[in-house]
């Protein structure tokens, strides 16, 4: 090789089924890309992520609808500046398609058990980014049914504890009722652990309380015996004083 020429950095590989995972292109292109290359559902990239950890945190994206009645060459004619078609349907269709997680799911259910590179599954991915149960957590959840009783990784907290603190709107109800559902379990534990937190902080409370009013009467005590020595008035173990008369003198 001539000293002069430069070697190009090597590219790296491209992953159709990654791809496909987490841009916004029709679902068909995802299952063709599953179909053509099935060893990518348990292939990482140079990152360390499966095709259904991508998918667990790509955005959800509204389904393309290819059909002869959802889809026209009238779609395809776009404004430069606005990027929106220019003629719009007076009727929308309401096609519906499964999610990406469920595409990925039916080629290769095993993927639900594996966890990214930070150490998360892929259902506490797909619940921290907002998904609800049909967006691929139901999927997630039958596919791989103990990762509904484990924490989270990074915020300690269980599925159904996620479903109810992030997502759009903070959590989906019917997604929160179903992870509970699901393991019941963990919500009594939930519960008995409060339940023990607040009677130790109780106790301990008390503890203080007693503890504050014994060293309060012991001071009083110290405090009472210090004036009775430094007074004037004769102590108790002491016999008053006749007094004297004018005789005397």
């Amino acid at each position: 090789m001539d000293g002069n020429t430069q070697q190009r950095p090597l590219l790296a590989p491209f992953h159709a089924v990654h791809a496909s995972s987490y841009v916004n292109c029709p679902r068909c292109v995802v299952r063709m890309a599953m179909v053509l290359f099935p060893e990518q559902l348990l292939m990482r990239d140079e990152g360390g992520f499966l095709p259904i950890h991508i998918a667990a945190a790509a955005p959800v994206y509204a389904v393309h609808d290819l059909r002869g009645e959802g889809f026209s060459m009238e779609d395809a004619i776009l404004d430069e500046e606005t990027g929106m078609p220019i003629i719009r349907k007076l009727k929308e269709t309401k096609y519906t398609e499964p999610s990406v997680i469920d595409i990925l799911l039916s080629g290769e259910a095993s993927a639900a058990r594996e966890r990214d590179p930070n150490g998360q599954l892929p259902l506490h991915i797909a619940i921290m980014r907002g998904k609800t149960l049909d967006e691929g957590v139901k999927a997630l959840a039958d596919a791989y049914p103990e990762a509904l009783t484990m924490p989270d990784k990074h915020t300690n907290l269980y599925p159904f504890m996620l479903a109810a603190s992030v997502g759009r709107g903070r959590g989906d109800c019917s997604t929160i009722y179903e992870m509970v559902r699901a393991a019941p379990d963990l919500v009594k534990m939930a519960l008995d652990g409060a339940r023990d937190h607040s009677s130790s902080s109780v106790s301990s409370s008390g503890e203080r309380i007693d503890h504050h009013r014994s060293s309060r009467s012991s001071n009083e005590r110290s405090d009472f015996l210090e004036k009775s020595s430094d007074c004037d008035s004769p102590c108790l173990d002491q016999k008053p004083r006749a007094k004297e008369s004018k005789e005397d003198l």
